[in-house]
């Protein structure tokens, strides 16, 4: 019966090691299909390293994040994703800033909670404050295209690519 024993020890062991590395791993804030597609976005348009941004004379501090919108048009549901360089405008209307290794600093905006499938955890947090313009003050305008996606049966495609200006950062 000692031999018993020692299997016994032994798969109690491999299952508890095994049951400590997965719960190490980071939790996923988004499912696969939203995270891909802004990570893609991130890594086409990165943030700056640039902490200055001077536009007719005036010099600014920029606070970048990338904003994604879930919204309803004609029935349909639709995701923009930008990257500003003023911060979050007031009101806002969503669950948070998201960060993590691979993540910048990114705010969901849902106010009709039309994330539900994508977001997968919906969280309230504190650094919402830190991209938020301590006052209000005229922010230069220029920022990488917007790029809007449709929701059809669980699968986001690329609709438009919205260039407002030829010159950003």
């Amino acid at each position: 019966m000692e031999p018993y024993k020692k299997l016994i020890m032994k798969t109690l062991f491999v299952i508890i090691v095994a049951v400590f590395f997965t719960s190490c791993r980071e939790e996923k804030l988004f499912n696969d299909v939203l995270d891909k597609v802004i990570i893609d976005y991130q890594e086409k348009f990165p943030i700056p390293d640039e902490t200055i941004i001077k536009d007719n004379h005036k010099s600014f501090k920029p606070i970048y994040l990338y904003v994604v919108k879930f919204y309803l048009q004609n029935n349909d549901t639709l995701i923009s994703i930008m990257r500003p360089s003023s911060g979050l405008v007031s009101p806002f209307k969503g669950y948070g800033i998201y960060q993590n290794d691979k993540l910048a600093p990114t705010a969901i905006i849902d106010e009709n909670k039309l994330s539900d499938k994508f977001v997968l955890k919906k969280e309230y947090n504190q650094m919402i404050n830190e991209y938020k313009p301590l006052i209000d003050k005229d922010y230069p305008e220029g920022f990488p295209p917007v790029y809007n996606y449709i929701v059809k049966n669980g699968k986001v495609k690329l609709i438009k690519i919205d260039t407002v200006w030829n010159k950003w950062d």
